[in-house]
């Protein structure tokens, strides 16, 4: 997978490139993960690559038809992801329902610690307020790395958007994961969420390092 990084403005309106929150998670990845990866992969490379590329068209469409769904465009999904679309169909129309503002992929970046996203979702969650929500797909069940790795992906954008969005401030995270079989939602505010935004803060010292060290 290609490095991402987002072309935006610094403190003088100078253009600037920062690398993509995924990226960073991507490039600092903890080494029992990163070694479960290389053994999956070397144990059968084509069948690696296929549900690779399987997973990615999959989460690409889903959520295209969610984005599509929340801004009132047309929406259509696959057959062959109906039983996705069984499990999500109920939670946006809960959304399009209440009386709460939609934003969907919002731009963020913090020129300070160095890193820039996309987040997919934020809205006024009950009991929680506003939330910036990140959608994840997965075709069994969730793993806790997968999991883990999506909070931190979801804090980087908490904390971004709290840094450049002054008139509205989030006060929680949530990864939404979606299978054939339900629909679940792991929420984080408070004490638990800064934990989060001080470990991705900690990837991101990692990944400058080891690119600063890689183009000296």
């Amino acid at each position: 997978m290609m490095n991402r990084w987002y072309s935006v403005t610094d403190y003088t309106d100078q253009p600037v490139n920062l690398p993509s929150v995924t990226t960073i998670l991507r490039v600092t990845m903890p080494i029992n993960a990163r070694a479960k990866l290389m053994t999956a992969q070397a144990k059968n490379p084509l069948k690696y690559q296929q549900k690779s590329q399987a997973a990615q068209q999959r989460g690409s469409a889903i959520d295209a038809y969610i984005k599509a769904r929340l801004t009132k465009q047309p929406a259509r999904l696959c057959p062959q992801y109906a039983k996705f679309k069984q499990q999500i169909d109920p939670w946006l129309t809960s959304l399009l329902n209440s009386l709460s503002p939609i934003w969907t992929d919002q731009l963020v970046y913090d020129l300070d610690h160095g890193y820039a996203g996309t987040l997919d979702l934020l809205y006024d969650m009950p009991g929680f307020g506003i939330t910036v929500v990140d959608i994840k797909t997965t075709a069994y069940k969730i793993h806790g790395e997968a999991l883990e790795s999506a909070l931190l992906q979801t804090a980087a954008y908490y904390a971004a958007w709290n840094l450049n969005k002054c008139a509205l401030k989030a006060t929680a995270v949530a990864v939404v994961f979606v299978t054939p079989y339900g629909l679940t939602a792991e929420v984080r505010n408070g004490k638990p969420l800064e934990q989060y935004i001080q470990q991705f803060y900690q990837r991101c010292r990692r990944f400058a390092s080891a690119y600063t060290a890689a183009n000296v």
